[in-house]
């Protein structure tokens, strides 16, 4: 497995019950991996984590488009223009960049391939106060069902997870916030906790295995049921 980000180390104020970097992790259980530090907004350095990918294992299996950004929320005439610029050049750039050097290996390779995208029930329906990060979202959202279409005939899958609310460094003040915390397992069908990273991880690990082998182009929420209850208004909330 080959982990990449703009750094090593976990990003401080999260929740991991280890403070290893992933690839140390990995190892430490068993598993090979290797660290290749890439800025997912630059397609040559994207470019170059594949190459480093394929010149360690000899192929590109799978890519799990993961990197995102999470601007400060607001109703849109109070918020600047920089709020939808940075939003998607993480969060749509990235998950350009990553799936076409992915698909460009993919093709080249033979065989296939494997595109996961980490998308948010934000990019399924809309969320009061939260534009840029909605607007980058559902770019993500379609650029996966796009790229299902397109490369499908060559066997390559693109299928999407869908995280709710999730305790993360990006998400602690919330987090934190005991009345926002309750709010959100309140509204949760399934209750007693927000959304875990393993949760995610679950799916992501299924989606990469040949039992997904069927599956392209799917979305996968994984909330405990929190976005039932605002699919239909389309009208999300947002804390504040």
């Amino acid at each position: 497995m080959v982990c990449s980000d703009i750094r090593r180390e976990p990003k401080e104020g999260g929740y991991e019950k280890s403070k290893m970097s992933t690839d140390e992790l990995i190892k430490e259980n068993g598993g090979e991996a290797i660290f290749v530090k890439c800025d997912v907004t630059k397609p040559e350095e994207v470019k170059s984590l594949v190459n480093a990918a394929v010149d360690k294992f000899g192929r590109l299996n799978i890519m799990v488009n993961n990197a995102g950004v999470y601007p400060p929320g607001g109703v849109i005439h109070e918020r600047p223009e920089t709020d939808l610029e940075s939003a998607f050049a993480v969060n749509v750039m990235g998950v350009w960049n990553g799936s076409k050097q992915a698909i460009n290996q993919f093709l080249e390779q033979g065989g296939g391939g494997n595109i996961i995208n980490i998308v948010s029930i934000a990019g399924l329906y809309g969320w009061a106060n939260s534009t840029a990060y909605n607007a980058s979202k559902g770019a993500a959202k379609q650029i996966t069902e796009s790229l299902a279409i397109d490369y499908g005939p060559h066997g390559i899958r693109v299928n999407a997870i869908c995280p709710g609310f999730a305790p993360t460094a990006l998400s602690r003040e919330n987090y934190e916030n005991l009345k926002v915390r309750q709010k959100v397992i309140d509204d949760t069908p399934l209750g007693n906790r927000w959304t875990s990273s393993e949760d995610v991880a679950n799916v992501a690990v299924f989606l990469g295995s040949d039992e997904s082998e069927f599956l392209t182009g799917t979305f996968h929420v994984v909330d405990g049921g929190y976005s039932l209850r605002y699919a239909h208004s389309r009208g999300l909330f947002f804390f504040t």
